[in-house]
């Protein structure tokens, strides 16, 4: 389990530009911003969480703007990396809105920069947060893949 330490200084993933003038783009943007509720994982349907059609979950918005979200990196067909043995990688994303040509999506730095949590995220410290985004994921993604 990672530490508060871990959650303050996490691993950079490169950004993602999506041209709001590429209707590709916009129908990934719109899939990644549109809120729903967890159709499986119990605790997080009973918080009122929300995950997105890309089976992300929100975690709140930044300082400065820009919203939040987790997700398990993987592929397609049900298959997820793993940075150590049956534990699922999680990245962590703001989206940032601003620039007038682009929707950038860049690699959230450290869980202390979610300035303002969502309601449905449970959990006083950063471990504990965690803890349930992990559980939410994986509970979602097992059920998804058991379909």
């Amino acid at each position: 389990m990672p530490t508060d330490s871990d959650l303050r200084q996490l691993r950079r993933l490169p950004q993602v530009q999506l041209r709001r003038d590429d209707e590709d783009d916009m129908a990934r943007y719109d899939a990644c911003n549109r809120r729903r509720g967890f159709q499986f994982a119990p605790q997080a349907r009973s918080s009122a969480a929300a995950t997105n059609l890309e089976d992300g979950i929100y975690l709140g918005r930044k300082t400065g703007g820009g919203d939040i979200w987790a997700h398990l990196v993987g592929d397609v067909a049900n298959t997820y990396c793993c940075d150590a043995p049956r534990r699922a990688f999680v990245s962590f994303q703001w989206v940032d809105g601003s620039d007038i040509q682009a929707v950038v999506v860049r690699s959230l730095h450290s869980l202390a920069e979610v300035a303002e949590w969502d309601d449905g995220i449970k959990g006083q410290s950063l471990v504990e947060r965690f803890c349930f985004i992990y559980d939410a994921l994986v509970g979602e993604a097992e059920s998804l893949a058991s379909f």
